[in-house]
């Protein structure tokens, strides 16, 4: 998955999360959510800090 997809996926599930949320906010599903989320964010994270580096000749 190219960076495009996983912000693509992250916006997708960020908008499930709230709709989730609104729905019932006790609902188990919402912090899955929530998880998976955190996962492609940190993802994209990760990503973007090796660019930088690689950049910086570190």
């Amino acid at each position: 998955m190219d960076d495009k997809e996983i912000e693509k996926r992250i916006e997708y599930l960020r908008k499930l999360m709230y709709e989730q949320y609104l729905n019932d906010p006790t609902d188990p599903r919402v912090l899955e959510t929530s998880q998976s989320l955190d996962e492609l964010l940190n993802e994209l994270n990760r990503r973007r800090l090796t660019i930088e580096k690689r950049s910086k000749g570190e």
